[in-house]
């Protein structure tokens, strides 16, 4: 009579346990899904896509004399392409050094 409630008790048990381990698992797994749309909307917060072009700086290079060597048709408010180009990079300012490597967006 009590050996049926024992092996009970240990079904029991052992339902409890697997509860807990799919509940661990389901939370990983939202944990994970999380962490991943966050890194894919971090790396897509710009709204525009440029073209671009790969510059190695060489010593004596400017940010106004690369951007008009890109975009030798460009007419456009030459500080705003500046700004954008730092923007581009994550550059705090237009400062450029020999062997440092940018990109241009190539302007309409």
């Amino acid at each position: 009579m009590f050996a049926g409630v024992f092996d009970m008790k240990n079904h029991t048990n052992k339902n409890r346990k697997r509860r807990i381990r799919w509940s661990r698992v389901f939370v990983l797994l939202a944990v994970f899904v999380l962490m991943m749309s966050w890194a894919i909307n971090a790396f897509a917060d710009s709204d525009e896509a440029y073209d671009c072009a790969y510059i190695v700086i060489h010593s004596g290079d400017t940010m106004w004399d690369l951007i008009q060597e890109v975009n030798p048709d460009y007419h456009g408010d030459m500080n705003a392409a500046i700004y954008e180009t730092c923007k581009l990079n994550d550059m705090d300012s237009a400062a450029l050094r020999a062997g440092q490597s940018i990109l241009i967006p190539r302007l309409p």
